[in-house]
């Protein structure tokens, strides 16, 4: 019963979204090529036409189920079709509990009956073992009704294989046949299909046209092929394939999946292919033109442009002329506006007045989640946007962006209706897996593409906090892709937000519904849309020197079908021009200028919102300004300000990325900690946290550890290399961007600065101790002004320390356990794969101080030590958790966490701070060490570190005349080199002899105690 009421209560809230639609009387069925303008000044190009009577209302319905919830790299293959007497036509890929056997099923509804109702049926010769079997399926129908569908079959070898249905579409009787897949002198086949049939053959031969990746490395292709069935009276089952070039007809007999190999025949068409597998083609409804439309690398995998191949008579000009003609390309965005890796995510299409239709995705430079669905038609040469997203999500799901899987359909009659499906994942709807849970989503143009409608979500499936096997996510739809008045989705309804076969640990493998949804065709409202670039100006910091301004600028579109009205105001240090402004449906884009005013301003660090009031989703366009959205804008007004740098330390042991903003590394996408394969990897931010701000929901501990971009560099990072000891040091700076943290309000006020600065210290592999060194951080008075102002009698305190992570391997990254040895505040990850007794990384809490006034307090021992999950209290945009820092900094003792499953990470509360004032400083000093000998060698190393003092040449814990005589013995008669930065007893930075008269008048003379010359605040040791 319950189920039931899902069901319905779904079909009439898609009923509900979808009676928006209709809003104007038709005028006519033709397209206006040339806009025109009415008494108001609008344009009205589009015509919209109201729905036609539909058929029943089909609701959602299960055509078969499968634990496979991986269905697709990249782009979506069809999956659905629709034939000339109305049967839907359905194939996906089956999967068993255990993610083992794979296979091809297929199902056929036609007038309400089933093939195999619910279940589906098995397309012969398609399953296998072992993770063996029929994946990746696309499939298309003959102009006769039989469906044909091209698969990668997971032998050994790989290789592409097609199933054709044999004499009647919709009885499920297929023949396989085993396709040329492997071009001529390569060592792999083409794999990851699209396959599509010709409309309109060439006499009797119906053309089927496949294209392929072969291999997804660096030395990739893209690869096609044309088949046919032979004519011959009686052969009507025999399939012949051909490539451009050469001529050869390669024979294929049915139901013989092994006859072929090595298929030596496909054609290379993109030899440049790399790592992406989205090559859609397709075939014209009205004449015999094919085109295939793909991202083609032109500089690197992160610069990408879309092109296309198209032929006019079935790609017999293909093969007369033995390659696949003029590319054309239809982007070009350059550097500045690039698709983001290698991941594409596209569709094409052509309409029934032989147009051409390309959709695709893109992401900016600075945030591949900052996505963008455009479109493109061959006969105006126009792109426009389709729709827009920017979120942060959570874990990936493999190979999907924040919109993907794009499916493009088309009406029969000459109405020029396009429609096109996507899935899109919002950070609000997170798995408890922190996976996102999909929503289907459906657009509509009545013009050829030039505008479109507003989004529709047609599952409305909202689930956060689902756990694994009880979530609602949609994934992988296909549309049928000609439509006349309904419009037919095939798609996985995904229990188990994720994809279970290509990361187990997003939950556990789930039996879920292959599910269709029937609509009647929309029609296309006037609605205006609003879209702006850049959707933030945070990175990089716009900035100014003091009492002086800086101008930039940001664009606007109108993606809908109404005017767009828009108001602009901001902080008072903001000024936008123009702050009012409309633009038409298909208006040009309008360009405001934004100048932020620092004429009042030295020295401080502005950030505010950019509000943007607009009458963007209001059916019928108008002056109601219902929406809302915010532009961040950080600003820095200051003479002397750096961006983000880093720098990264190879040598011996560690590597050490730093950075002259909070994080050590700032887990950020273009710098931060990369890791090279083989060594040890380190990366740490300072954390303070507290709970104890009055209003405040939460914690510091969010803002700290959030991201580069809540920093702002005060220092140039500097490399300092002190050769007389042979040590290196890295000097940094930087203040808090602390605008989620009282105080501050993020839309109207300016948040509070606290300047920071640590060294950090890095010594190698001296007398056996491998790789270690150290970390000191400092803070300066006076305290950050909201610790003073939120309350002057009684600021709240909390917990510094830090939080950091290693990396051993990795080849085995992620797959450590942690180990604490309160007797030498040690606490350190190890391998737990391979050679777990080898590799060991380790923080150790050395010392620490905190001077309030006049006292100081030091502290011999941490306040706490844990190892706990990398993702939970490490990484903000992949399941953070506000309090998670808190939890972990605050809790005394020790806690470890043991889950070879996660990356690991180890957090130090080093000092609990109860009561500060603004005369507070802290000072923290830690080692952190490395060993690849194992738990004894990394042991002897923190010992050492533990007790080894300024002037202790020997290591012996004690300043005495031993280290006297050890340093006269290296200095002047060759004997074994002392750990040297030990040994600067004078604090010259040297090792000479004039340490050695130092610790004579320190030690029989009453000289002074040896100087550690890192005690001493490092940025007056070197400025």
């Amino acid at each position: 019963m319950a189920k039931r009421v899902l069901v319905l209560t779904l079909c009439l809230m898609v009923m509900a979204s979808l009676a928006v639609f209709g809003a104007k009387q038709p005028t006519t069925g033709k397209v206006i090529k040339e806009a025109t303008l009415d008494q108001e000044g609008r344009n009205v190009i589009s015509r919209y036409i109201l729905t036609p009577a539909p058929k029943a209302f089909l609701p959602f319905t299960d055509v078969g189920n499968t634990y496979h919830d991986y269905w697709h790299n990249d782009g979506q293959r069809r999956q659905i079709a629709r034939d000339d007497l109305g049967g839907l036509h359905f194939e996906w890929c089956v999967a068993d509990a255990a993610l083992d056997v794979f296979s091809i099923y297929y199902n056929y509804l036609s007038g309400g009956t089933w093939l195999a109702a619910g279940t589906g049926i098995m397309v012969p010769n398609t399953e296998g073992g072992g993770g063996g079997g029929g994946k990746r399926p696309s499939m298309d129908l003959l102009p006769d009704g039989r469906e044909v569908l091209a698969y990668r079959m997971y032998a050994n070898p790989f290789n592409t294989a097609m199933s054709v249905e044999k004499n009647t579409g919709g009885l499920g009787e297929f023949n396989s046949y085993d396709l040329p897949d492997s071009i001529s002198g390569a060592s792999t086949v083409s794999t990851w299909p699209y396959i599509a049939a010709s409309r309109v053959a060439s006499g009797d031969t119906a053309f089927l046209f496949v294209t392929g990746t072969q291999n997804s490395s660096a030395a990739g292709a893209a690869s096609y092929t044309r088949c046919f069935f032979d004519p011959s009276p009686g052969k009507g089952d025999t399939l012949y394939c051909q490539a451009p070039g050469g001529g050869i007809l390669r024979k294929v007999i049915p139901n013989n999946l092994l006859q072929l190999r090595p298929n030596q025949l496909t054609y290379k068409f993109d030899p440049s292919r790399n790592n992406v597998t989205a090559l859609p083609i397709a075939t014209s409804p009205v004449s015999q033109k094919v085109a295939v439309a793909w991202d083609k690398q032109v500089a690197s995998s992160q610069k990408q442009e879309v092109v296309y191949l198209e032929s006019t008579n079935n790609g017999s000009d293909w093969q007369a002329a033995g390659n696949m003609g003029t590319l054309h390309q239809i982007t070009n965005y350059g550097p500045a506006y690039a698709i983001q890796n290698t991941q594409s995510d596209n569709d094409v299409i052509y309409d029934y007045k032989d147009d051409l239709h390309i959709a695709w995705v893109t992401g900016t430079a600075a945030d591949g989640n900052d996505n963008t669905l455009w479109h493109w038609n061959k006969s105006t040469g126009i792109k426009s946007k389709i729709t827009h997203a920017v979120y942060t999500v959570g874990n990936n799901v493999a190979f999907n962006r924040t919109i993907n899987k794009v499916t493009l359909a088309v009406t029969q009659e000459d109405s020029n209706y396009l429609y096109v499906t996507y899935i899109k994942y919002s950070d609000r709807d997170l798995s408890a897996a922190d996976y996102p849970n999909g929503e289907l989503y459906l657009q509509a143009s009545s013009n050829g593409g030039l505008s479109w409608g507003p989004p529709v979500n047609l599952s409305n499936t909202q689930d956060s906090g689902c756990t694994a096997g009880n979530c609602r996510s949609e994934a992988y739809p296909s549309m049928a892709k000609y439509v006349d008045d309904s419009i037919f989705v095939f798609y996985l309804f995904d229990l188990d937000a994720g994809a279970a076969d290509y990361s187990t640990a997003e939950g556990v493998a789930t039996n879920s519904p292959a599910r269709y949804i029937g609509i009647p065709r929309p029609t296309v409202p006037a609605v205006p849309g609003v879209y702006y670039a850049p959707s933030q100006l945070t990175s990089p910091i716009e900035w100014a020197t003091n009492h002086s301004s800086k101008t930039d600028s940001i664009k606007f579109d109108n993606t809908g079908t109404a005017t767009l009205q828009v108001q602009l105001s901001g902080p008072t240090w903001l000024t936008a021009a123009p702050n009012s402004f409309s633009i038409a449906e298909l208006g040009a884009t309008q360009k405001v200028t934004l100048t932020l005013n620092g004429g009042p301003y030295a020295d401080t660090f502005l950030t505010g919102k950019l509000k943007i009031l607009s009458n963007n989703g209001v059916v019928g366009g108008g002056l109601n300004f219902n929406d809302t959205q915010y532009v961040d804008i950080n600003f820095v007004v200051a003479d002397t300000f750096y961006f983000t740098e880093y720098d990264t330390c190879k040598k011996y042991g560690p590597i050490l990325v730093v950075s002259n903003v909070g994080n050590v590394g700032s887990q950020s996408d273009s710098g931060g900690m990369f890791y090279n394969g083989n060594n040890y990897l380190f990366d740490a931010s300072p954390v303070f946290v507290t709970n104890q701000i009055p209003g405040y929901a939460g914690n510091m501990g969010y803002s700290w550890i959030h991201s580069n971009a809540d920093f702002v560099p005060e220092v140039h990072l500097k490399n300092v290399d002190i050769s007389g000891m042979k040590a290196k040091i890295w000097l940094s700076g930087f203040g808090l961007l602390s605008n989620r943290i009282p105080g501050a309000n993020p839309y109207t006020q300016v948040p509070w600065l606290w300047w920071d600065k640590w060294n950090i210290v890095i010594n190698f592999a001296y007398n056996g101790i491998h790789g270690a060194l150290f970390i000191d951080w400092w803070t300066r008075s006076p305290l950050p002004k909201w610790w003073k102002l939120v309350s002057s009698t009684n600021p709240p305190g909390g917990y510094f320390g830090f939080a950091g992570d290693w990396d051993v391997t990795a080849s085995f990254s992620g797959k450590d356990k942690g180990g604490i040895i309160d007797s030498l505040n040690l606490v350190y990850l190890r391998q737990d794969t391979v050679n777990t007794n080898k590799w060991y990384g380790g923080f150790q809490f050395l010392s620490g101080s905190v001077t309030k006034g006049s006292t100081t307090t030091n502290y011999t021992t941490p306040f706490a030590m844990h190892v706990g999950r990398n993702k939970t209290q490490m990484y903000p945009f992949s399941g953070y958790s506000d309090d998670s820092l808190w939890k972990y900094m605050s809790m005394p003792g020790d806690f470890i966490e043991q889950d070879s499953a996660q990356d690991m990470n180890i957090i130090v509360s080093a000092i609990e701070m109860l009561n500060p004032d603004t005369t507070t400083t802290i000072k923290m000093k830690y080692a952190a060490i490395v060993s690849d000998s194992g738990i004894t060698n990394l042991v002897d190393q923190a010992a050492k570190f533990k007790r080894v003092k300024p002037g202790d040449a020997n290591l012996d814990g004690k300043v005495t005349v031993s280290d006297v005589v050890y340093l006269v013995n290296y200095l002047f008669k060759g004997g074994p080199e002392p750990w040297l930065l030990y040994t600067d007893a004078n604090g010259d930075k040297k090792t000479t002899v004039s340490d050695v008269v130092y610790l004579v008048n320190y030690l029989f003379k009453g000289g002074p105690l040896p100087i550690w010359i890192f005690d001493q605040a490092p940025w007056t040791l070197f400025p």
